[in-house]
């Protein structure tokens, strides 16, 4: 269950270059995943938008588009979380079309785009316009870093390439388009204004934009009469290039990641979400350009968070104060880790695994998904936490709604983009990232091949893929290996195939495929108590429990008596799913040294059930652990076998 990077990147012209399967080949048929998306598509959805129409966030638009002045509702960056939500909205059309959502949608799209025409330049941020007119883009001391207004522009562009993706719909797009060229008009090398995103995520959104325009040049010739669509992957390379560089504008220090060039930066810094969402831009960057120069500094960045500041459920960002990064190894328990953090993380995972070989890509993903993204939202689906830390004590709870409701719109994002996340392909082969059952068509050189997966995910370790091609195809299947799994079974049509090489992580069969041929991947799955790296100090001497990908927690609603139970060194454990409870989950039973009994269920799972006491209102991840401390932390300080690793399992 190591959690270790690639000690350095492979050269640009060496990589494989992988694309993901788009969402909309892909259908997800899960006993795990189709119910949580059902409710978060049914459920979630309806209520995140509701709960934008109540707070009066939609009513910023409509003031802006009659001219008034005054009067807003929210915070500057409501605007982008309305078009995040919408992009989520988007992608579960392209899987599985609602004509109801679609009207909702373009009723949404009509109250934009009026606000927007009321502006000669294409400008839409509700807060600047209604509050401050004279403040755009910083001047006359206007404070970019509250004013989010190149965060919201992203979010709309990025709504609009997904919306577009999903229905071929122009009617957002347009409205992107349109303030993505006045931002190109504006910002840029002199005489343009130097200016750089305060708040990240439209680096990358620019470049879907260069992308869609690039790959559909009938679109550009309809949307983008007389410009070139290079416009966006120059600005966007500009807003990476230019951080560091304060000239004619305020330095966001470190904060934002503006204290130096991108590429330049030795480790990552700051809000943690603004973090990861550069970072994001960045591995865009360089995929796009297929350059190792900004490759290079993502991978370097990579090691950094995932070697030294990652948290065992996938959490980044342990600061209260300014929600960002501390230094290498500070992870203590009471830790930030913002659910809009993972979720940016496991965007940038997604991408570094097109970018890099490796499973270890995957892994993060699969950790940030099940352990920091899928704890974001209640088992109703009406619930929200901002915060993942790894102890409670009565004074962490989910919420109906908050002041910065940030948190559901990107968890909507990472969901509905799932099926986007579980396979991708190159010339030669086809990658299976996840484990999630369900068809998807992928489109290979040679013609299209059709895989059918059926899992026991995550409670067993049990998967089968079939193959559907019309005629024989020659093509190599790489199944990723978690870096949890220790022990392995594969079988192809009934028989141990061969033969199977392991590389970078992923068990690669290559043959000639006929249809119906059935791949069985059986991963050992037991209840593993796992260490940090001996520099962790709040957690020296305590484990926790890991089975597959999920952590597991200690509620005070199963064990009233001991907040802080010791295992034994011989500590035994049993998993049994219980389908009655929280859902149906494999809840994990053992003792500890002074023969109490434990009780551990999934960490997403918490706080879900309401404590009968103040003395059961507690949680707890990390657990103390008989023995440990002397095994892992010598006066010596012998780290051997823990370079570049964050997490191991007993015995170490």
């Amino acid at each position: 269950m190591t959690l270790q990077a690639n000690s350095t990147p492979a050269p640009a012209a060496a990589r494989r270059k992988r694309q993901p399967v788009p969402v909309a080949q892909t259908t997800i048929e899960d006993d795990f995943w189709s119910p949580k998306l059902r409710l978060v598509r049914q459920v979630t959805l309806d209520d995140v938008f509701t709960k934008f129409e109540k707070g009066e966030a939609f009513a910023n638009f409509d003031k802006v588009a009659r001219g008034e002045r005054g009067g807003f509702h929210g915070h500057p960056w409501f605007d982008g979380l309305i078009c995040e939500t919408m992009r989520g909205a988007a992608d579960f059309l392209a899987v599985e079309y609602d004509a109801q959502l679609d009207e909702r949608l373009d009723g949404y799209i009509e109250r934009i785009a009026a606000a927007q025409a009321a502006d000669p330049d294409g400008y839409i941020n509700t807060y600047v316009t209604l509050t401050h007119p004279d403040k755009r883009w910083g001047a006359n001391g206007g404070s970019q870093l509250y004013h989010h207004e190149m965060y919201n522009a992203g979010c709309l562009v990025e709504a609009g390439v997904h919306h577009y993706l999903a229905l071929g719909k122009t009617n957002l797009l347009a409205l992107a388009v349109r303030f993505a060229n006045y931002m190109c008009d504006t910002i840029g090398p002199a005489p343009k204004h130097n200016l750089v995103p305060a708040h990240s995520l439209s680096e990358e959104a620019l470049i879907k934009l260069y992308r869609l325009f690039r790959q559909q040049p009938d679109l550009a010739a309809q949307l983008l009469p007389g410009r070139d669509p290079a416009q966006y992957l120059e600005l966007a390379r500009f807003w990476i290039d230019n951080r560091g560089n304060h000239q004619g504008r305020i330095s966001f220090t470190e904060y934002a990641q503006d204290h130096c060039c991108t590429v330049d930066q030795p480790e990552a810094v700051g809000h943690a979400v603004r973090a990861v969402l550069l970072y994001i831009g960045l591995t865009a960057l360089g995929l796009e350009l297929d350059d190792s120069g900004y490759l290079a500094a993502a991978h370097r960045l990579w090691q950094d968070v995932t070697e030294r500041k990652l948290y065992i459920t996938g959490g980044v960002g342990p600061i209260h104060e300014y929600e960002g990064f501390s230094y290498g190894y500070y992870l203590p328990n009471t830790g930030y880790l913002e659910t809009c953090a993972g979720v940016g993380l496991a965007f940038w995972a997604g991408l570094m695994g097109q970018a890099f070989d490796g499973a270890v890509y995957a892994d993060v993903y699969e950790r940030a998904l099940y352990n920091n993204i899928l704890p974001g939202v209640s088992l109703d689906g009406k619930r929200y936490t901002y915060q993942n830390p790894l102890t409670a004590k009565g004074n962490i709870h989910r919420w109906e709604w908050h002041g910065c409701p940030c948190c559901p719109p990107m968890l909507l994002k990472a969901l509905s983009e799932l099926g986007g996340q579980i396979y991708a392909y190159d010339d030669e082969d086809i990658y299976v990232h996840q484990y999630v059952g369900g068809r998807s068509v992928i489109p290979l050189p040679a013609g299209e091949v059709e895989l059918t997966q059926r899992s026991s995910y995550v409670w067993e370790g049990r998967v089968a893929i079939t193959v559907h091609t019309p005629g024989a195809r020659t093509f190599g299947l790489r199944l990723r290996l978690p870096g949890w799994s220790g022990d392995f079974r594969l079988r192809v049509n009934g028989q141990p195939p061969s033969p199977v090489e392991i590389e970078h992580g992923y068990a690669v069969i290559r043959r000639e495929w006929q249809d119906g041929d059935t791949i069985e991947l059986e991963l050992a799955m037991p209840v593993e108590r796992v260490a940090a790296h001996p520099f962790v100090n709040d957690v020296r001497g305590k484990v926790a429990l890991q089975r597959g990908p999920l952590v597991y927690c200690l509620e005070g609603v199963d064990n009233p008596d001991e907040p802080n139970p010791v295992l034994p060194a011989d500590a035994q454990f049993e998993a049994q799913y219980d389908p009655d409870l929280l859902g149906g989950v494999a809840v994990i039973r053992g003792a500890a040294q002074d023969g109490r009994q434990v009780v551990a269920v999934p960490y997403y799972a918490w706080d879900n059930r309401p404590a009968a006491a103040e003395s059961e209102d507690w949680m707890q991840v990390w657990l103390g652990q008989a023995g440990l401390e002397k095994a892992t932390l010598t006066e010596a300080g012998d780290l051997t076998g823990w370079e570049n690793v964050l997490y191991r399992p007993l015995p170490l």
